[in-house]
C-alpha cells in the first residue's frame, strides 16, 4: 500500500539519495524514542516505522543500480546481495552476542539501542557523502564515447532528478558537445522544457542553428521554446529577437505541416509575424487555422481588424477558429454567438469544424 500511494511520490519529490535518506533518519528517530522510554509501544512503533520505510529504501536501492553500466550492472547487485549484505548481517549478529556476553537487563537493551542507533548514524553520513558520487557517475555515463545509449538516457534521467547539484552545467556542457549524439540531446531538451529554465534558450536556438535538417531535434527544441510564455522572456530582448529570428528562417525554409505549427504557436509571442502569414494570399487555410487559434489569447481590439474577414470565409475551420481570439471583445459576443449557433445547427463539414 506504501509502494503504491506514497513509494513513486516521495522519490519523486525528494530525489534518490533524499529518499534514501528517510530510513535511517526515521530509524534514528524510533532507536531513540526506544533508548528514552522502552515500552511496548514504542517497540512497535519502532517497528511499524521500519516496516513503512524499508518499503522507500528498497524501492531506492534498486533505482540506484541503472547508474551502472548495463554490463556491469548484475554483477554489482549480485555481488551486494550476495556477499556484501549477509557478511554485515554477520557481522551485527557478533556484535549483538558480543554484547549479550557483557551486559544483561536493561544494560543489554540500552547497549543494543546504542550500537543500532550509530549504525543509523553512520549510514546516514555514508549516504549523504554520496551523493556527489551519484551524480559524477551519471555525468561519466553520459559523456561516455563507449556507454551504450539506454544507459546513457538512465543517466540523464538519473540527473533529472531533484537533489542533484551542478545538473545545470552539466546538461549545458552535453547539448554543446559534439561528441554526444543528437538523440541524447533531444532527451535533455524535453527534459529542460520540463524543469529548465530560460538560461537553456540560447544553447538551444544555437542547436536549431546548426541542425536545421534535422526535423526530429527541431520538433523538440520547438516544443521546449513554446513552453516559455512571453511573462518569462520579459527582460530578455536579445532572447525574444534570437528567437523570433530563428522562427522566421525556420518558417520561411521548410514545408512540414506539423513543424510550420509549432513555429505558429512560437510566433504566439510576436503578433507581428502572425499577422503577416494571416495576409499571406499563398499561405494555406490550415495554415491561417492554426495562427488564428495562436492569436487567441491577444487583448488588443485593433487586432480585430485583421482577424474579422476571416468570418467571412468559405472555410468552416477558418470561421470556427476566426471566433476564438474575437470572443476576447464585447462588441463582436453577440456576433460570434450567432455564427457558432448557425454552425452547431448545420450539417456536412461544419459539425466536424
Amino acid at each position: 500500500l506504501v509502494q503504491i500511494l506514497l513509494g513513486s511520490r516521495i522519490i519523486t519529490s525528494l530525489g534518490i539519495i533524499s529518499s534514501f535518506l528517510i530510513y535511517p533518519i526515521v530509524a534514528f528517530m524510533s532507536l531513540f524514542g526506544m533508548t528514552a522510554n522502552f515500552s511496548f509501544t514504542t517497540g512497535v512503533l519502532a517497528r511499524n516505522n521500519t516496516e513503512i520505510t524499508n518499503v522507500i529504501f528498497k524501492n531506492v536501492y534498486h533505482s540506484t543500480f541503472y547508474v551502472l553500466p548495463d554490463s556491469s550492472r548484475e554483477l554489482n547487485r549480485e555481488f551486494l546481495d550476495g556477499l556484501v549484505k549477509p557478511f554485515a548481517a554477520t557481522i551485527a549478529m557478533v556484535v549483538i552476542v558480543f554484547l549479550q556476553q557483557i551486559f544483561d537487563g536493561a544494560l543489554l537493551t540500552m547497549s543494543t539501542n546504542a550500537f543500532l542507533i550509530l549504525v543509523s548514524v553512520l549510514m546516514f553520513i555514508s549516504i549523504s557523502s554520496s551523493r556527489k558520487n551519484y551524480t559524477e557517475a551519471a555525468a561519466q555515463i553520459l559523456f561516455s564515447e563507449t556507454a551504450p545509449f539506454s544507459s546513457k538516457l538512465h543517466a540523464i534521467e538519473i540527473l533529472s532528478q531533484k537533489g542533484h547539484k551542478g545538473t545545470y552545467g552539466i546538461f549545458m556542457k552535453a547539448l554543446k558537445s559534439e561528441n554526444i549524439s543528437n538523440k541524447i540531446k533531444i532527451k535533455i531538451i524535453n527534459l529542460v522544457g520540463e524543469f529548465g529554465g530560460v538560461d537553456y534558450l540560447p544553447l538551444i536556438l544555437d542547436l536549431i542553428n546548426k541542425n536545421l535538417d534535422d526535423d526530429e531535434l527541431l520538433h523538440a527544441s520547438l516544443s521546449t521554446i513554446n513552453r516559455y510564455s512571453r511573462g518569462d522572456l520579459m527582460g530578455k530582448p536579445i532572447t525574444r529577437f534570437m528567437i523570433k529570428d530563428i522562427l522566421d528562417k525556420l518558417y520561411k525554409s521548410k514545408s512540414d505541416i506539423e513543424l510550420k505549427k509549432l513555429i505558429i504557436v512560437g510566433f504566439g509571442k510576436f503578433w507581428p509575424n502572425l499577422l503577416e502569414i494571416l495576409q499571406d494570399e499563398n499561405e494555406k487555410d490550415e495554415i491561417k487555422a492554426e495562427v488564428l487559434l495562436a492569436i487567441g489569447d491577444c487583448n488588443d481590439i485593433s487586432i480585430t481588424y485583421y482577424i474579422e474577414p476571416f468570418l467571412e470565409s468559405s472555410s468552416p475551420k477558418l470561421r470556427a477558429n476566426a471566433c476564438v481570439p474575437l470572443w476576447n471583445f464585447h462588441p463582436y459576443k453577440n456576433r460570434i454567438a450567432t455564427i457558432l449557433s448557425k454552425m452547431l445547427d448545420g450539417c456536412g463539414p461544419e459539425i466536424v469544424a
